[in-house]
């Protein structure tokens, strides 16, 4: 018998999971998964695909026996050579070791990389097999291996190949990396740069929607897995108003003309009227529908076409080519075969299956024509698909792949075999794909330049301004949509996004909606074989197309079962085969990636495993429970961790969660076809719950769940602090110091916050902090906090409040060049033979003409000596004006607006084993009047005032706040909470211990309340403060506690400019522009209408010319020609008339004297009048 503990124990086993299990559970999946997963799991793909593609690409090159050429004259016949690949071989990082005889470079690491402004890449081999055959023998007299150089392929950090993977929190501080950073990006020329995510619409899917003047039903078809273009199917039904529908056409492929619907079927061999119909209408009886297609069926009688010949030669006419019947069929049938819909068939057999596939997208038409549908929703995120890094990579390494064979070919075809062996190392180009993928990813540019089919933008340098930056740049999304495009629907924030993109995160601006990105659970599908997931769907009593029956197809109960698009055929009994391919999911016979949808109203059963779908995991629900029971998470503890505990907590595996079918892996389209409960408490609410959200939280992206209670603010507010919690300062990795970014802020003193969400844990921000934990009091005190600024405490920051590093590198090569053939040295330029920079200083130089770690250097301080040998045709003409100068200048300056102390001085080699240094200044940034700071609720404030300590208003336990926000601030905006955090923060400062503010989470104002009255504090946090000037009591309770605050990069010493004088464009010789050049500033149009309505026509006149460019001609009064003039011995000739009297002197602006010039070199001779008017 049981006792009464077995018998709890069993209770206790089949209990609901609680929130703290379910906590553990999405634990167990970041720490599988990462944040960057849908960057490394394509990428590795990528990895995988190489050597696929580079059997194609020895596979293309054709066999040696084809390219004898039977007209030249040889003494023998020549040899035969057959290849086939062996192996194929990627590295991991390691040196290019340029005409080195070591077998074994040392290994490469990241660090280095960014150091030496080297590539991040491994070498890629092929291994191929060579056969020689004597003429007409079959059997290979010589066989022998051959390996290839394939060339250098960029690998991503954290990836399968990389030199990282694998290393623990221990091994990565000992290789200068952030045992935090999660990978995902690539090393190009010493840049971190990150592939964006490009979203597109779906192909092989049916897309009906009303246009214009017509009602338009298309298809973007592919072959599953290929890297060709999508062939375009289009059936079109022109509207007419006052006259409705004509009759519907298609257009194949690029087809410029149409074809008519009826013609199209024939030509594919469905000839009688009744069978066109019925595979357009399986219900005859449908009357509306049928009189639509009325006008196809006499158009074709008109045209005589009643069989496939005649259809065929028809559409022949309209390929805009003008041939014999026969060819033209045969082109017809070739454009068919090839271009339409090829993901159905590229055989002549699957005839048939284009006609039922054809019937139903022009059925789906009339539904649309006919109001019975409304039109596809093509902001639907079902209908779009992702291309992450891999996929990107796969088609341009696939584009170079087809360039290499082209040039292969062409090699192969012109080499003698008669007297030599086959060497094909000298025909593989192993720099284009080297220098190609080295290409697109330091510019960006991604496709195909002579389709002018490229992507701007794809590749971007990665965000190091602090660590949730660079996070959030690694799980973008791009629209591929113009950033100045009017259109509104692609960028609303649709229903269907729910858990897969984050509904918070996105720019402002022309970006807005475009950019978007991924929610913290979303992933991306990797795509399996197409072939296996259709081999098990037709093994479940699928009935074929080409044994189908039209009543078959008429039949309410049967439904059309599509794999990626494709249509198998019909299943008599859809509610069976769903439930059967969802069981082979959980036991593992289907990838878990699959998805499964039965479409009830469409009679149709979609199944989709392809490549770039947004997949989300939810927990399964059996019988009005979650299957996942407290007893079952014992099941969930790996193996190998026994009864490990880490931070106090038992640790899960996610991998296992998914294989026992305890959560279930969800897509767009399958969710459209199911129930979620919300949360676990609402499973038992309703018997057709079929799956329940993880925690409603997990909607967010990364930026997003930084901010507490986010679902207590007005939504603007939660996106404008997605978009500044990127600028805050904080650490952007731990081992900054071994970096030498351009440039890098740093938070001297960064505090984790007191109120925190769950999800902050997963993106470390205990261990990366970005900001302080200010005390805030919410007063107008003094009147210097109006309009968004704030009063800050002068001794706080004295004491280290909001002080940051700022740190900017600089570098410099010594660079040959070949056609001058001089070579660049660092070295301190001496001033008699070399022309230095006015005004530099170069006393801070070292003998080896770089600057010594820990000098001060202020603006326009030299930083690197270096000096350009002038070239011998110059330095012979330099000669004969008897000047000493053999060198120019080419030193290395700090900014003009800049100063600071050197921090690092590094000397190394780059790639071209040339001399490169890297100088590292560093400067302490004080918080200023001016300086920009937020809160984590879109408050952003400057700071107006700093006050003393003393100054400051004060409780009566001498409690004195960092900051002082305007009331005014709170109302209008609503962020109610930026208050509840200053409650919460209030209760973890008396509690020392953190505040959970998860977004949705179970907290009220009203226990936060009641914690602080049990504290004995105010219960909504307010206290009397007492004015620092007077010692006075405020006239009301203020609102006081402490809120995270952050410092933003906007720095107004930064942006403050001003200048008296300074230098002139050479052309011109008006002031330079910008503050980094030491510009003027510009008085523009509308000033100078200010200056014309006040009159004040001398001093616009001083503005606009005499401190501008002011200059003075001397200008001939017979012919009015600007003439040559010596001012110091008095001398003056015009040389347009030769005169030398009667001369007047003319002020203008010289860039008015250039304009003449520029005129006259047109021969056009502007004359200037001085005499009276």
């Amino acid at each position: 018998m049981f006792d009464e503990r077995d018998l709890q124990d069993a209770a206790d086993d089949s209990a609901d999971i609680d929130v703290e299990d379910i906590w553990a559970v999405i634990a167990s999946f970041f720490e599988v998964k990462g944040l960057v997963h849908q960057q490394l799991d394509s990428y590795n793909q990528f990895i995988t695909r190489i050597p696929t593609m580079a059997r194609s690409l020895v596979e293309g090159v054709p066999r040696q026996d084809n390219q004898h050429d039977p007209q030249q004259e040889r003494l023998a016949p020549p040899d035969q050579y057959r290849i086939t690949m062996e192996d194929v071989r990627i590295g991991t990082p390691s040196h290019e070791m340029v005409g080195s005889l070591r077998s074994d470079p040392p290994p490469l690491f990241p660090n280095e990389c960014r150091l030496r402004d080297l590539t991040y890449s491994a070498s890629a081999q092929i291994v191929v097999k060579i056969q020689a055959y004597k003429h007409k023998e079959d059997t290979p007299y010589a066989s022998y291996v051959q390996p290839l150089d394939l060339g250098r392929i960029p690998i991503m950090l954290k990836s399968m190949r990389c030199n990282l993977q694998g290393k623990d929190e221990d091994e990565l501080p000992r290789l200068n990396e952030c045992p935090h950073d999660q990978g995902g990006y690539f090393v190009i020329n010493g840049t971190e740069k990150v592939l964006v995510a490009q979203e597109r619409q779906a192909a092989n899917h049916v897309y009906a929607f009303t246009r214009q003047k017509a009602i338009v039903c298309e298809i973007k078809s592919i072959v599953e897995g290929s890297l060709n273009k999508p062939r375009t199917l289009q059936i079109i039904m022109a509207f007419k108003p006052g006259s409705g529908f004509e009759n519907p056409v298609c257009r194949v492929a690029q087809m410029d003309e149409t074809i008519p619907v009826f013609v199209l079927f024939r030509a594919l061999d469905l000839v009688s009227d009744k069978e066109i119909l019925q595979t357009v209408v399986p219900d005859l009886s449908d009357a509306p529908m049928l009189e639509l297609l009325r006008g196809c069926m006499e158009e074709a009688s008109m045209l005589n076409i009643f069989n496939r010949e005649d259809a065929l030669y028809h559409i022949g006419k309209r390929l805009g080519k003008e041939d014999s019947r026969e060819n033209l069929q045969r082109m017809a049938q070739d454009l068919l075969l090839t271009d339409l819909l090829p993901h159905i068939s590229v055989d002549p057999s699957g005839d048939r299956n284009k006609c039922f596939y054809i019937g139903y997208m022009l059925h789906r038409l009339l539904l649309v024509a006919l109001g019975r549908r409304e039109d596809t929703d093509r902001d639907f995120l079902g209908h779009k698909r992702i291309d992450t890094g891999g996929g990107l990579l796969v088609y341009q390494m696939n584009q170079f792949m087809v360039q290499m064979r082209r040039e292969m070919m062409k090699s192969m075809t012109h080499y003698n075999t008669s007297n030599d062996m086959l060497h094909l190392e000298t025909m593989v180009n192993s720099r284009l794909i080297t220098d190609g993928l080295r290409r697109c990813l330091s510019t960006g540019n991604f496709g195909d330049p002579k389709n002018n089919n490229i992507k701007t933008g794809v590749a971007q340098t990665l965000n190091r301004l602090t660590y949730s930056s660079s996070l959030s740049n690694l799980r973008r999304i791009q629209n591929p949509i113009d950033s100045s495009s009017k259109a509104t629907r692609p960028r609303n924030l649709h229903c269907t996004q729910w858990g897969y993109i984050c509904p918070v995160e996105t720019p402002e601006g022309g970006s807005i909606g475009l950019l978007k990105n991924v929610a913290l659970m979303c992933l991306m599908s990797q795509g399996c074989d197409h072939s296996d997931v259709v081999q098990l769907v037709q093994s479940q009593s699928i009935t074929n197309l080409n044994v189908v029956s039209h009543e078959t197809l008429a039949d309410v109960r049967t439904a059309r079962v599509f794999v990626n698009g494709t249509l198998l055929g019909l299943h008599e009994e859809p509610e069976k085969l769903l439930k059967a391919l969802r069981r082979y999911r959980r036991m593992g016979r289907l990838s878990n990636e699959v998805s499964i949808v039965r479409d009830i109203r469409d009679r149709e059963i979609r199944v989709f495993s392809d490549q770039g779908r947004p997949l989300r995991p939810l927990f399964v629900v059996e019988k009005e429970r979650l299957k996942l029971r407290k007893g079952n998470m014992r099941e969930l503890v790996p193996a190998s961790a026994g009864t490990a505990v880490t931070d106090g907590k038992q640790r899960f595996s996610w991998p296992l969660a998914v294989n026992k079918g305890y959560v279930e892996l969800i897509d767009n389209e399958e969710e459209d076809s199911l129930l979620i409960a919300m949360t676990v408490g609402e499973v038992h609410n309703n018997p057709y719950y079929s799956h329940c959200e993880m925690d409603p939280s997990m909607i967010l992206g990364i930026c997003a769940s930084i901010i507490p209670y986010p679902n207590h603010n007005q939504s603007p507010r939660n996106t404008y602090q997605s978009a500044m919690g990127k600028q805050a300062m904080g650490i952007y990795a731990s081992n900054f110091n071994m970096r030498m970014d351009t440039t890098a802020h740093v938070l001297l003193y960064p505090q984790k916050p007191l109120v925190r969400t769950r999800a902050m844990s997963y993106m470390h921000s205990n261990d990366l902090p970005a900001g302080h934990n200010a005390v805030v009091a919410i007063a107008c005190y003094t009147g210097y906090n109006q309009e968004d600024s704030m009063i800050m405490s002068r001794s706080a920051v004295e004491r280290g409040f909001f002080r940051s590093a700022f740190w900017r590198s600089y570098k410099a090569t010594e660079e040959r060049n070949p056609k001058k053939k001089t070579l660049e040295m660092f070295e301190s330029p001496d001033p008699h033979s070399t022309h230095v920079k006015r005004g530099a200083d170069y006393s801070k130089l070292d003998v080896d003409g770089l600057i010594k770690p820990g000098m001060t250097v202020y603006g326009g301080d030299i930083l690197v000596g270096k000096t350009i040998p002038v070239p011998k045709e110059e330095l012979e003409h330099a000669e004969a004006l008897q000047t000493t100068q053999t060198k120019r200048d080419a030193s290395i300056s700090s900014r003009v607006t800049e100063k600071g102390v050197v921090d690092k001085v590094m000397l190394t080699e780059n790639g071209e084993s040339y001399r490169f240094t890297k100088v590292k200044v560093r400067t302490i940034k004080i918080p200023n009047i001016g300086d920009k700071f937020c809160s984590r609720h879109g408050q952003k404030g400057t700071n107006g005032i700093q006050f003393r300590q003393e100054d400051m208003p004060f409780t009566r336990d001498g409690l004195v706040p960092d900051l002082i926000i305007n009331p005014h601030a709170i109302p209008s905006r609503m962020t109610v909470a930026h208050l509840i955090e200053t409650l919460a923060g209030k209760v973890a400062c008396f509690k020392g211990r953190e505040v959970d503010a998860t977004p949705f989470c179970s907290v009220q104002v009203s226990d936060l309340a009641s914690a602080l009255h049990k504290l004995q504090c105010q219960r909504y946090a307010n206290e009397c403060l007492y004015n620092g000037h007077t010692g006075l009591p405020l006239d009301h309770l203020i609102f006081f506690g402490p809120t995270y605050y952050q410092r933003l990069k906007h720095l107004s010493g930064d942006k403050i400019h001003a200048r008296p004088r300074g230098p002139l464009q050479p052309l011109v010789r008006q002031p330079t522009e910008g503050r980094a050049h030491e510009g003027g500033l510009r008085f523009g149009e509308m000033e100078r209408d200010c200056m014309l309505s006040y009159g004040a026509s001398q001093w616009l006149r001083e503005r606009l010319f005499r401190v501008s460019d002011y200059y003075s001609v001397h200008v001939c009064e017979s012919c009015g020609t600007i003439c040559a003039a010596d001012t110091t011995l008095h001398v003056y000739k015009c040389t347009g008339c030769d005169h030398a009297t009667r001369f007047s002197h003319v002020l203008m602006p010289y860039a008015c004297k250039l304009l003449f010039q520029e005129l006259m070199s047109m021969t056009i001779l502007p004359r200037l009048g001085t005499g009276p008017l």
